[in-house]
């Protein structure tokens, strides 16, 4: 991000796309936000809870389903992200939200051919500039579940996946975005992965990695986790 705007305390709203459903995600966000010594106000999105009218800054989480999906919820959470990107209100929109965010501005938003769950190379866009908030963390480890991408839009690319579509992009001065998890940190990993919905999840997906395996490499998430979730909470 850019300079700290707020030189104070800032209450950061956080938009969870996780049905009411308690998720490791969003725990590690609001630990990361008191870690950085602001606020955290959590809404249930799909629970129909009224959007921040005035935010000083928003983390729009993941979520399962489709970015494409309707429900009674998506206008207003739409307007908000739309609003903040407008108002030029620092913005984290992950996954989902990221992908939601990009069709906004004219992305096309498609299903993968293969699902990409696992540790992931973080791979810059050789055509991105050097931007203060991705930079830093150079070449590193990432956390991906997800089964859509995100190609085209009136946004600028930070970075693609190997497949060409893009996992990370600016909209604007203080709006940024990710297809990755950058609230993915050792100790979230291995709550996500001690459920056994989701270890079978990962053996039914032919591309994802075994659980196994995501528990070996969760380690290698640090530095993407406080670069990227440690660098937007550090611009506020």
């Amino acid at each position: 991000m850019r300079a700290a705007r707020y030189g104070a305390v800032v209450n950061v709203v956080v938009l969870d796309l996780n049905a009411g459903r308690p998720n490791a995600g969003v725990a590690a966000i609001c630990a990361a936000i008191e870690a950085a010594g602001h606020s955290a106000d959590v809404i249930d999105v799909r629970g129909g809870a009224p959007m921040p009218a005035s935010p000083q800054a928003v983390i729009a989480t993941g979520g399962p389903g489709s970015p494409h999906e309707a429900g009674d919820w998506q206008h207003a959470y739409r307007a908000c992200l739309r609003r903040a990107v407008l108002d030029e209100v620092p913005l984290l929109a992950i996954c989902y939200s990221f992908q939601v965010l990009a069709s906004e501005v004219g992305a096309r938003v498609d299903r993968l051919s293969d699902n990409r769950m696992g540790v992931f190379p973080l791979e810059a866009s050789p055509s991105g500039r050097d931007d203060p908030w991705l930079s830093p963390a150079g070449r590193t480890m990432v956390f991906e579940m997800r089964g859509f991408g995100v190609w085209g839009g009136d946004l600028e690319v930070l970075a693609r996946s190997s497949e060409g579509d893009v996992t990370a992009a600016r909209f604007g001065e203080h709006a940024v975005g990710c297809v990755f998890h950058p609230e993915a940190e050792p100790e979230s990993v291995a709550a996500w992965i001690a459920v056994e919905d989701n270890r079978e999840m990962l053996r039914r997906n032919e591309a994802a990695a075994d659980p196994e395996e995501v528990q070996l490499t969760a380690p290698l998430l640090v530095e993407a986790n406080e670069t990227l979730l440690g660098g937007f909470l550090a611009g506020l």
